[in-house]
């Protein structure tokens, strides 16, 4: 989540959906927004408006990401982890070691397949359709971009702010993996269409 008072605007941070980008983007152009505690940073917008009601008032944006897309990212970001945790890196060992989430994952989930069918049974977060993160009974967020054009979506932000907008949209913790639909069989792509039939509804995505 991100917030700045002074332009009245909210960032919904949606895990896997090039957050970290658009929030460090948003910081360079607005040093004076408020800092967040680490469990703060992908609180839905229910929530948020929860704790503020007068957020409301404010102007409300959010990126979503193609669900089989998503699923994917999720899946090579803890390998990632893992892998560099596996270096000895200190700072890398403690940061695997204090999450529960990678550690159940890669404990339970020996392969995609299993982590697409039995991981969103076990974590909340890995079933909550996108857009109810950015919903709040009949608050919607006024805008959502997407992954997959968030060069031209965060512009559309920054200009919309009158904000500088950056020569390079340079894309951070990414993690490395094969084209998505490489990864699913015909039953885990159903899973996953099953699971997130409200974004796919939504947004219009397809396989």
């Amino acid at each position: 989540m991100f917030v700045s008072d002074r332009h009245r605007l909210v960032f919904i941070h949606i895990q896997k959906t090039a957050g970290v980008t658009v929030t460090e983007i948003l910081h360079t152009a607005i040093p004076d927004a408020r800092p967040f505690r680490l469990k703060e940073i992908h609180r839905p917008l229910s929530r948020v408006l929860g704790m503020e009601p007068a957020l409301a008032d404010y102007w409300i944006f959010g990126i979503v990401r193609n669900p089989w897309a998503r699923m994917v990212s999720w899946w090579s970001m803890i390998q990632d982890k893992r892998a560099m945790a596996d270096t000895g890196d200190p700072k890398m060992i403690r940061r695997w070691e204090s999450n529960v989430f990678w550690r159940d994952v890669h404990a339970t989930c020996p392969d995609f397949e299993s982590f697409v069918t039995s991981a969103p049974e076990r974590w909340t977060r890995m079933r909550r359709p996108q857009i109810d993160m950015l919903t709040a009974g009949d608050r919607r967020a006024d805008f959502i971009g997407r992954t997959e054009s968030v060069d031209e979506d965060i512009r559309f932000v920054l200009g919309r702010f009158d904000l500088p907008i950056p020569d390079d949209v340079s894309h951070v913790n990414t993690s490395k993996h094969r084209d998505y639909r490489e990864y699913y069989t015909a039953a885990t792509r159903d899973c996953v269409g099953r699971l997130f039939k409200a974004d796919i509804e939504a947004f219009d995505y397809e396989f």
